[in-house]
């Protein structure tokens, strides 16, 4: 015919086209879905069909690994097994395991965060610029803390650190020091050295005193509200000849006489005056003493079942008292005494003895 027809002339004058089934990805390529209905430019699929039959892999860059799990480092070089990466097929081609806070080492003015080994760090090794924050948490410091009555905080108590996030009461001795007086005196010499040594270069305060004993306190000075370590560093800044004392604020002496009687213990102040032992020791004798008589008396008075009866019961062979009305007078007829019971046989002596007086022998006894 003079005209091609579809119906006639297809397989004269076409070529079937190759499916994009037939053709092979290169690497890090795949086939696209439904690759079976897609074809090629000709009969064969070639080079040139590389963007119409196949896609680029997908990369693990763009997988979400599961929360104990991060990324491979090369995460962006590595290819999953299809266009998009899933978690049956890529999961261990692009994960691994993150380590657990429990093997991080916080840093000093830090503590472990609680439940830290529940906790991950952001990769496979805890790094400390990275996972501070995440598996750690500040440790309290000392200025947060109320110190008690009489102590202060330490200085630079912002930079001393507690073990755990709030500072407690067992923290006291690491955030507080000793509040209180800081005094100091020297000790002027005698009137009669001075008047022995009249030289312009004689000074008028004892030089090396053995003790404030000797000679007169003078030059006090007191310093309230102080702690510890700075009296001691005023000790340690002040002349050999000074003496220099520490006391609370309510016991800091007045006068340079009080602070030379409190460091020789002899202060007027003294919670415990010289005639508490002597008071102790009369009340304690007092209290031996009566203990000791009161235990005698009840010795002494104390009631013994084998006296009891002496002098209500007589044996019953004894003679009856004088004045008694069961004793026979003369010239009356009285019936001879009766042999003794039986029963008064049987008896030992002391049971005996305990027999009423006045039982007769008409009584069976």
């Amino acid at each position: 015919a003079n005209v091609c027809t579809t119906h006639d002339d297809t397989l004269e004058c076409c070529v079937e086209l190759a499916s994009c089934s037939t053709f092979t990805c290169p690497h890090r390529f795949a086939l696209k879905d439904g690759a079976s209905g897609i074809f090629c430019a000709a009969g064969q699929c070639g080079d040139e069909d590389l963007e119409v039959c196949c896609d680029p892999l997908a990369k693990c860059n763009s997988f979400t690994c599961p929360a104990a799990y991060t990324l491979r480092p090369d995460a962006a070089h590595v290819m999953c097994a299809a266009q998009t990466c899933t978690r049956d097929g890529d999961f261990a081609v692009c994960c691994e395991p993150r380590a657990r806070c429990s093997k991080f080492s916080c840093p000093e003015q830090y503590l472990p965060k609680e439940h830290a080994s529940e906790l991950f760090c952001a990769r496979p090794e805890c790094e400390a610029e990275i996972d501070l924050l995440a598996c750690c948490e500040h440790a309290g410091n000392c200025s947060t803390y109320s110190c008690p009555s009489g102590y202060m905080l330490r200085e630079n108590a912002s930079t001393i650190f507690c073990p755990f996030e709030t500072c407690a009461e067992d923290d006291m001795n690491t955030c507080c020091v000793r509040k209180g007086c800081c005094y100091a005196f020297l000790l002027q010499a005698d009137e009669d050295e001075d008047a022995q040594d009249t030289s312009p270069s004689s000074s008028s305060y004892s030089t090396s005193p053995a003790q404030p004993g000797e000679g007169k306190p003078c030059c006090f000075s007191r310093s309230l509200g102080v702690s510890l370590a700075e009296c001691e560093a005023r000790r340690a800044g002040s002349p050999m000849d000074a003496f220099v004392g520490f006391a609370s604020d309510a016991r800091c002496p007045k006068t340079a006489e009080e602070a030379a009687a409190r460091i020789t213990g002899t202060s007027h102040n003294s919670l415990c005056p010289s005639w508490w032992p002597w008071l102790c020791f009369g009340l304690g004798l007092t209290l031996a003493l009566f203990v000791s008589v009161t235990a005698f008396a009840a010795w002494w008075f104390r009631s013994d079942p084998k006296q009891s009866g002496v002098w209500c019961y007589r044996r019953i062979d004894d003679p009856a008292p004088p004045d008694s009305p069961d004793r026979p007078t003369r010239g009356s007829d009285a019936a001879p005494p009766s042999p003794p019971s039986a029963l008064g046989r049987d008896l030992r002596p002391s049971e005996r003895h305990l027999l009423r007086a006045g039982s007769s022998p008409s009584s069976g006894v």
